[in-house]
């Protein structure tokens, strides 16, 4: 992101906490401050809404270290770092949070850089801004942001503390009140381990006000600056993160989802409902074809009961009938057709009555099976259907009791 919010927490939750939002292209301020203590941090919620946010806490309170190593470093020798440390730490090792730097090397061999705190004050941090709904990206050591100098020890004072940096791996915070006495030591710590004929001095470049005067003491001023901004222009640079291992960041949902999530969650489930309902319709609906299927072709073998029917070929089948009783397009000799000119001559046939139908219709004939008043009725209805235009052939007629039996077969002429 191009805009960052800087939080600089303290040691303590009741330390003031300076602020700053900070644009990286543009390499301004876009805002600052201060807040009286850590449960105001809900004030700067705002301002953390869409932007990075970085933190940076006291280098008082993170041990740095170079360790040599006995071989490359791996993860193995990274679980045994603590222990490897034990004996020039005053905390038990279980109360401590190890985070690892860069590699590089002592003299000759292998070594990591490591840096040290109280597992409590690291949770106590997050346990701060996670109230404020803060989500920090990297939590910093203060004066491990000042930009190194090639003159000497780089300094800034904030809320009465002095950041110093004196190399790579080494920085610390001076409460105010010790830095004239810090500088002189420092000064005579140098001046000691000159030779005698060495006239160099101690260098401290300074970004705030420093009147401190010592033997072997040389101040040099830079260019005055806000702490924060001056901060803040190293934080590309700037790799280490305390954020690992317990402490890593999980990926947090950006502001936006925070604003939507209740929204996209009951979105969420209403379209789970309605996929839900369209599923039990779609299970009901395909139950019911399933039943109306089974009896459609009940009806279809009780129709047509020799023919063998088969589920996969049964629209085929109807289809194959409805040719059967309706005859091809343009076609007037099918089943359908020849009932609709011989139904109206049958209710009019008086004394002539069919019994049953049955069409073939490979040979497009209607042969029906008739009972009549006697041989005088089905002559009359075998004129009646020639008239129209039928060929009629009458089989043998039977006597039944007063009636007379029989068969007549119908076909289109030509």
């Amino acid at each position: 992101m191009s805009e960052v919010l800087l939080i600089r927490l303290g040691s303590h939750a009741g330390d003031v906490i300076p602020w700053m939002v900070w644009s990286q292209t543009e390499q301004e301020i876009i805002g600052s401050g201060e807040i009286e203590h850590a449960g105001e941090l809900d004030k700067l919620t705002e301002h953390g809404q869409s932007r990075e946010v970085r933190v940076l806490v006291p280098a008082c309170d993170v041990t740095l270290k170079t360790v040599p190593l006995p071989g490359k470093f791996n993860r193995q020798l990274q679980t045994a770092l603590p222990f490897m440390l034990e004996d020039d730490l005053t905390q038990d090792v279980d109360q401590l949070f190890f985070a690892v730097g860069d590699k590089t090397t002592v003299g000759d061999k292998p070594a990591i850089e490591v840096a040290i705190v109280a597992r409590q004050l690291m949770a106590d941090w997050l346990s701060w801004l996670n109230a404020a709904q803060l989500h920090a990206v990297a939590i910093i050591p203060d004066a491990l942001c000042l930009p190194l100098s090639d003159q000497g020890t780089t300094g800034i004072e904030l809320n009465n503390q002095w950041l110093v940096r004196s190399g790579n791996w080494s920085c610390d915070n001076i409460d105010s009140i010790w830095f004239d006495d810090y500088l002189k030591l420092s000064a005579n710590l140098s001046g000691a381990e000159q030779d005698e004929e060495s006239d160099e001095v101690f260098s401290f470049v300074t970004h705030s006000p420093c009147l401190v005067e010592a033997d072997n003491l040389n101040i040099v001023e830079a260019s005055a600056e806000l702490p924060l901004k001056l901060l803040a222009n190293s934080l590309n640079t700037t790799g280490f993160n305390l954020l690992q291992g317990e402490f890593i960041v999980k990926k947090e949902s950006s502001a936006q989802w925070q604003t939507w999530k209740y929204a996209a969650v009951i979105c969420g489930l209403a379209i789970l409902m309605q996929l839900a309902y369209r599923g039990t319709v779609a299970w009901q609906l395909s139950s019911e074809l399933e039943t109306q299927k089974a009896a459609f072709i009940q009806q279809f073998k009780k129709a047509y009961p020799g023919d063998r029917t088969r589920v996969q070929f049964i629209e085929k089948q109807i289809k194959q009938r409805l040719k059967d009783a309706t005859g091809s397009a343009g076609d007037n000799a099918g089943f359908l057709s020849i009932l609709a000119d011989v139904g109206p001559l049958l209710s009019q046939s008086q004394g002539f009555m069919p019994t049953s139908f049955r069409y073939d219709a490979k040979r497009h004939e209607l042969r029906l099976q008739a009972t009549g008043d006697g041989f005088q009725s089905f002559e009359k209805f075998k004129s009646a259907a020639q008239k129209l235009g039928f060929v009629v052939q009458q089989g043998s007629l039977n006597n039944d009791g007063d009636k007379v039996a029989g068969a007549v077969t119908i076909k289109r002429a030509g």
